[in-house]
């Protein structure tokens, strides 16, 4: 048996009120109404014992588990298990030096040929966007229109009118863009303005 002592006293009363913990449950307040500070002797009203629920805990912590920190240029970022963050530290620097490389290549192809040096962040986005882009269907289709946007240097009005011109209107442009099928008849205006053949338009389109 435990009672709890929040008076300090002898007797583990609290204003003529103990707790009782048997056997791993909690008694009910056992209330003494002759008490006074500093007396030893009284009498104990005993109350029926009433058995605690059992609460699962949400937090949780393992002393035995280890992590790092994860920085970036002096600055720590996260922590880690130490596994991940070689892994994590790898591949990011792995990515920093293929964006490197990219830039560079970048760079130089267009002092070859005779370009602005303020071009070479769009050329690398250009690549990007090509890597990303879809490998089959309507979207795929979309994407080649954005590249031969960029390749004609218009702005969205100037190649939708574009478009326009070669027989595909400006709604049809637009439903492209939003993913809905292609038809048939809409093969041959696509294939003029990409600049292309329809039977590449087709396989694109199929992915192949």
């Amino acid at each position: 048996m435990w009672r709890n002592n929040l008076n300090g006293d002898a007797d583990g009363f609290l204003g003529g009120v103990a707790l009782e913990i048997c056997d791993g449950q909690t008694q009910l307040p056992r209330v003494n109404p002759s008490y006074t500070p500093g007396h030893s002797e009284s009498t104990i009203l005993a109350l029926p014992r009433v058995s605690m629920p059992h609460v699962t805990s949400s937090w949780h912590f393992d002393p035995q588990e280890t992590y790092v920190p994860v920085s970036h240029e002096g600055a720590i970022v996260g922590f880690c298990k130490l596994n991940y963050a070689k892994h994590i530290t790898h591949q990011l620097n792995q990515l920093e030096r293929v964006q490197k490389a990219l830039h560079q290549a970048c760079y130089e192809l267009t002092a070859r040929t005779g370009g602005s040096p303020e071009r070479v962040d769009e050329m690398v986005q250009r690549y990007l966007d090509t890597a990303n882009r879809p490998l089959a269907g309507t979207a795929m289709i979309a994407a080649m229109l954005r590249e031969r946007q960029q390749d004609l240097d218009l702005n969205p009005d100037e190649f939708a009118k574009f478009c326009d011109s070669y027989r595909l209107s400006i709604p049809e442009l637009r439903a492209i863009y939003d993913g809905d099928e292609i038809e048939s008849y809409q093969l041959a205006p696509l294939a003029r303005i990409l600049g292309t053949t329809i039977d590449h338009v087709i396989a694109a389109w199929k992915g192949e």
